[in-house]
């Protein structure tokens, strides 16, 4: 599922002409509750991004989300990026 999912977001950038920065990912079995306040310390990163997967190929089926910490630059900039992309769609 990883490295599906690597190259799904790798296309997402190179579509949207950004660079994505990530780290290993970090497996949790949590609530969203215990999740967000695990996350709320981090002052240079105030924004979360939380994306949902749902892979279904063949007979395997993963589901997960996966939360990307921004800062405000780097909001502004997808934002602008996505806006930018959308813009040239016909």
């Amino acid at each position: 599922g990883n490295i599906i999912l690597n190259a799904c977001l790798s296309a997402m950038a190179d579509m949207l002409h950004i660079s994505l920065n990530s780290s290993l990912p970090d497996y949790k079995i949590a609530s969203t509750e215990e999740i967000y306040k695990s996350l709320h310390n981090t002052e240079d990163q105030p924004y979360i991004l939380v994306l949902h997967i749902d892979l279904s190929i063949e007979k395997r089926h993963s589901e997960g989300h996966l939360i990307f910490l921004l800062s405000s630059m780097s909001l502004r900039s997808l934002i602008e990026h996505i806006e930018q992309f959308l813009g040239n769609i016909e």
